[in-house]
């Protein structure tokens, strides 16, 4: 692929040009439309009672697609005794580049507030078949999805960590 007639571009740099296209785009906008996904009813996997001492929820090995998923809550992110989930739907995700990983992860506060510190989700995929590179998204209230920061991205583990400042349902694209 050339660019304006330049020289052609390597699938490093597409990616790149890919991403810097998402953030020109309207604030990190995505080139992603979702369908509803933020409203599917939700399978909870695990959930923990936590406090202002923060600590760790593991999806484990249950059959899921989002099995082996490690949610930490550093000390001093919680104001009072909440209750976390983990949790997934399947609802189909509409995307217009890219490969859709197939599910939506849905990380839950009881009360629901907003986080003092960030919470990370460490994150296994299965890249066979798909894409390079792995964008993750936060879907909205409204259905709507915004490219997540990559605090971590292990190519080797496959394991892909980010990073939210609340609770929230996120996806993920291959691209």
């Amino acid at each position: 692929m050339s660019v304006n007639g330049m020289a052609p571009v390597g699938p490093v740099a597409r990616v790149g040009l890919f991403i810097a296209g998402l953030l020109l785009a309207g604030c990190f906008q995505s080139a992603v439309v979702s369908q509803g996904a933020s409203a599917a009813p939700n399978k909870v996997v695990a959930k923990m009672k936590m406090d202002q001492k923060g600590g760790a929820l593991d999806a484990g090995s249950t059959g899921t697609p989002i099995d082996n998923i490690h949610v930490t809550v550093p000390p001093d992110t919680l104001s009072q005794e909440t209750e976390i989930t983990l949790g997934y739907n399947q609802e189909p995700v509409t995307i217009r580049e890219g490969t859709w990983c197939g599910v939506t992860l849905v990380l839950g506060a009881n009360p629901k507030a907003a986080f003092k510190a960030g919470v990370t989700l460490a994150i296994p995929y299965t890249s066979a078949g798909k894409a390079g590179m792995v964008v993750p998204y936060e879907i909205d209230e409204k259905g709507r999805l915004h490219v997540m920061s990559i605090v971590k991205l292990d190519r080797e583990k496959n394991v892909l960590t980010v990073s939210t400042l609340k609770p929230c349902s996120m996806t993920w694209v291959f691209v």
